[in-house]
């Protein structure tokens, strides 16, 4: 519940933890925005302190605000927001508990860690009379999370698709216009500052994996461990793949996926082929977006940018305004921040990924040998797999030949099994690589 601090005080004061890119940005809008807030609230919003690792770079701003000492911003009993803009660290997680133990209400970007201990911090929240706030964790500036919690609240999210990486969607969207490879756009990206010099969180697929934890609880009430998370990154795609999705009708995408079907539901993130007439197959760049299907809303899609500093920033800023009419109100009103009462937050593992049934893309890479097409129909044959196209790209500068399989609904473990069988074979030169495909 919300704890009135002082209902004379005009003035609701922030604590910033963390002065990088997204904090100079909120400090920005804060500072430039005071006249617009002040039509949206009767309280103003005031910085009081900023908490930095260095105290001696000049960031134009004066140095009262700054500190280097979290635990004085969090336990500062004037300050009625802390703001986590720390990174993934422990010392964040640290000052959010902190924070909510003398009662300051949190608001974070930190997907780690709302990955990781989201039902902790909701009970600390609650148990303290505070609030924790997320929107900025998911999607930058696109509002997934409220839309979820508030405005589909009287639906169950049956099953939801997201674009929720920057990166590896302007990779792909660049191989896909250019038919260039992957080494050489993630090395374009990381130069125009799209990726970063270690790309392996956004490319592997590890960064949309904590945000897929996140939408999973916030769909089905489900705490899910970002380990239980199937994920595979987009490293494997070559322009070979592209070439075959456009032939057939489809576009690859980096995609976070979770469905639920009664006390089952999936969770999963890796490159997936969907058809050209989906609304996702034209979200390019740097774009972010979530198609959602529910049980009486129907289908819907968000979409906007999903990184950067001044997005980012918005979306913290609008979780402040949010605790403001929240904090200040005479109601005392606990915002459920999964949108699922925190005791009903139970831990949950989803289907195994070899239970999954779907269609897939299989590259097989072979040599030039009688028989091989025959010797591989028949493994798929006997692990239940029908074909439904087949196609022969031409080779590849070692000769190599890449055969291409499109198959009908098949069970993974099935898919799995052949493919241990057929990799062995003489004629594979190289380990064979799928896509799964989401109609």
């Amino acid at each position: 519940m919300c704890d009135v601090k002082d209902m004379t005080n005009k003035v609701t004061k922030i604590g910033l933890l963390g002065f990088g890119t997204v904090g100079r940005e909120v400090f920005r809008i804060l500072e430039e925005q005071k006249e617009y807030f002040a039509r949206k609230m009767e309280y103003a919003i005031e910085v009081k302190s900023i908490c930095v690792k260095d105290m001696s770079k000049d960031r134009g701003i004066a140095k009262k605000y700054f500190t280097t000492d979290y635990e004085s911003i969090a336990k500062d009993p004037e300050i009625d927001i802390v703001i986590e803009l720390m990174g993934d660290c422990p010392e964040a997680l640290e000052a959010m508990q902190l924070a909510l133990k003398n009662k300051n209400s949190v608001v974070t970007a930190n997907k780690a860690i709302m990955a990781r201990h989201a039902k902790e911090l909701f009970e600390l929240a609650y148990a303290n009379g505070a609030e924790i706030l997320f929107e900025a964790s998911v999607a930058g500036a696109i509002p997934v999370l409220r839309s979820i919690r508030e405005g589909l609240s009287a639906n169950q999210i049956q099953s939801l698709y997201g674009i929720i990486n920057g990166t590896a969607n302007y990779i792909l969207t660049k191989m896909t216009q250019e038919g260039a490879d992957y080494e050489a756009v993630l090395k374009e990206a990381q130069e125009k500052g799209y990726a970063e010099a270690d790309p392996t969180a956004d490319v592997m697929g590890h960064d949309a994996a904590y945000k897929l934890s996140i939408l999973a609880m916030l769909c089905h009430g489900k705490i899910v461990s970002v380990d239980d998370v199937f994920c595979r990154g987009i490293h494997y795609i070559k322009p070979v793949d592209i070439q075959m999705a456009e032939k057939f009708g489809y576009v690859i995408k980096l995609l976070g996926i979770t469905k639920i079907n009664g006390e089952h539901f999936e969770a999963r993130v890796h490159p997936t082929m969907i058809n050209k007439a989906n609304p996702l197959a034209h979200v390019d760049g740097a774009y972010n977006a979530i198609e959602y299907k529910c049980n009486y809303a129907g289908d819907g899609m968000l979409y906007g940018l999903g990184a950067g500093g001044a997005p980012t920033a918005a979306a913290v800023v609008s979780d402040v305004i949010e605790l403001v009419h929240s904090i200040r109100s005479e109601n005392k009103i606990n915002l459920q921040p999964s949108g699922f009462l925190s005791q009903s937050l139970v831990p949950a593992k989803p289907i195994d990924i070899q239970d999954l049934k779907s269609r897939y893309y299989i590259r097989f890479s072979v040599t030039d040998k009688p028989n091989v097409l025959s010797r591989m129909t028949t493994i798929l044959g006997k692990n239940n797999i029908s074909v439904q196209h087949l196609y022969q790209h031409g080779a590849d500068e070692d000769q190599t030949i890449p055969l291409i399989i499109f198959t009908h609904d098949t069970l993974e473990r099935d898919i799995r099994q052949a493919l241990r069988e057929i990799d062995k074979m003489d004629f594979i030169t190289q380990t064979t690589k799928i896509i799964r495909i989401e109609e």
